[in-house]
């Protein structure tokens, strides 16, 4: 699944695209998306942006043009459960590997970019582009 970064939407005022956040997109290029997340009424996907280092970061789905795809056949779905932290903090359902879905523990420490976590994200990535470099 990848999608492709269009205009930075205008819209300001929720947390990601306020006037302090900087998207660092380039419109017309493919991301690769790696795992999707409701976080509150927001969409959001797991991806990187044109920031050196290759750091897995989520972003709204506002700035990117996301054409129908088929999900990775290895991709997991869960909906967070109402009583949970996750669900409290604001985190709805997530699709996606095994390890992004199942843990919260795993996906903070993974856009918190912890070193074993970054080391995970990379792998993937490399998998992902290995597949759609065919």
């Amino acid at each position: 699944m990848a999608a492709s970064a269009a205009a930075i939407p205008q819209r300001k005022g929720s947390f990601f695209l306020s006037d302090s956040v900087n998207l660092h997109l380039t419109p017309g290029k493919r991301y690769p998306v790696l795992g999707l997340e409701l976080f509150g009424n927001m969409l959001t996907i797991l991806t990187i942006d044109d920031t050196p280092g290759m750091w897995p970061c989520m972003m709204p789905v506002e700035p990117y043009d996301i054409a129908i795809s088929a999900l990775p056949a290895s991709w997991l779905f869960r909906v967070l459960p109402l009583n949970s932290d996750d669900f409290a903090g604001g985190s709805r359902a997530r699709w996606g590997y095994r390890e992004f879905v199942e843990s919260a523990d795993f996906r903070d420490r993974l856009v918190n970019s912890e070193e074993a976590e970054h080391r995970w994200f990379i792998s993937k990535l490399e998998a992902y582009e290995s597949v759609a470099g065919e």
